[in-house]
């Protein structure tokens, strides 16, 4: 995926992890086929699942180290964002997809799929964001923080 080509729905998160997107040719495969079946995938979550370093796979044996391999490693010792398989499947058959969850089960992140490009994200517990993109913007500058010592 060129940066022309592209909605450049999370360049921020891009760029806080200083990393050039490019487009996992087995994501692009797996959206197109599901794309063929059940209509669009809403654009902001299609682009975050394109780039490579998104976990394609439900988890497995092999679930560590393809994780370390995702940008979402750094936060695994607390939630698990869900695989594009799983997405996919949950997109197929509701309107409520869940893409994260607090390893414990008390929190979980669902995309609400109201047929706009960039849809809401709702939390069983608290707020939840306005849009993917937001969610997904505001989940690493968190991290980010966090990572870098700023917040505890």
């Amino acid at each position: 995926m060129s940066r022309a080509s592209r909605v450049p729905y999370h360049q921020n998160v891009y760029d806080l992890l200083q990393m050039e997107p490019r487009e996992c040719p087995d994501a692009a495969r797996m959206i197109a086929e599901h794309e063929a079946q059940h209509g669009p995938v809403p654009a902001s979550v299609k682009e975050w699942y394109l780039v490579p370093q998104m976990v394609l796979l439900a988890w497995g044996n092999t679930a560590l180290t393809q994780l370390r391999e995702t940008i979402w490693f750094e936060t695994l010792e607390t939630y698990m964002a869900f695989p594009l398989t799983q997405v996919l499947q949950a997109g197929a058959v509701g309107s409520q997809v869940p893409i994260m969850d607090e390893f414990q089960g008390v929190t979980n992140w669902m995309i609400e799929l109201d047929g706009t490009d960039d849809p809401p994200v709702l939390c069983d517990n608290w707020e939840g964001a306005s849009t993917f993109s937001a969610f997904i913007g505001q989940w690493f500058a968190i991290e980010s923080l966090h990572n870098s010592g700023w917040a505890a």
